[in-house]
């Protein structure tokens, strides 16, 4: 049985990519800059792209897309110089595998959000009991006690005698005050 022959040797050189490019360009006497402006590819690409010099252009892919906008803009079948590109310079590149990403599993992204649960259940737990502990300080803190007596005892002496100035003199023991 006979072998396939390689894809490139099916494929003749039908053109030349890049002088049909410029041929085209100035027949209808467009500049690169003018070029740029439709296509929106930079004109230093669309120089590689006419002397072809695809080394200085950013990989395969990118070459195929601005062959076809080059070539569209000027009225030509773009995918007709896809595919001479591709007959030419990729012919060998296309059995390559692509390289793939990992891609986390369900399992590990599961995991990760419990954990993340977790920490926000125990961070809410501690601002409830700091929160707490805050409010039992301030309500039956130790320096506002005393503090709290003296008022007492002093609304008590003003309710039953309603003489302020001597409270002794009425038998009642009061704390001593510093003099404010």
């Amino acid at each position: 049985m006979p072998r396939a022959a390689p894809r490139s040797v099916l494929f003749e050189a039908v053109f030349d990519i890049g002088s049909s490019l410029r041929e085209a360009r100035t027949r209808q006497g467009l500049d690169f800059n003018e070029m740029e402006f439709r296509t929106k590819v930079r004109a230093k690409y669309l120089r590689a792209l006419e002397d072809e010099n695809f080394e200085q252009l950013p990989g395969h892919t990118y070459i195929k897309g601005f062959l076809r906008t080059y070539a569209d803009s000027l009225g030509m079948d773009g995918q007709l110089y896809v595919d001479e590109y591709n007959s030419r310079y990729v012919a060998g590149d296309e059995e390559q595998p692509l390289q793939t990403r990992r891609v986390p599993s369900a399992k590990g992204k599961r995991h990760h959000q419990h954990r993340e649960s977790r920490l926000v259940v125990i961070g809410v737990v501690a601002i409830v009991l700091l929160t707490m502990l805050v409010f039992a300080a301030w309500k039956f803190g130790v320096s506002n006690l005393g503090f709290l007596q003296t008022q007492h005892i002093d609304q008590l002496f003003l309710q039953k005698f309603g003489d302020q100035r001597h409270p002794e003199a009425h038998g009642i023991d009061v704390p001593c005050r510093d003099s404010q």
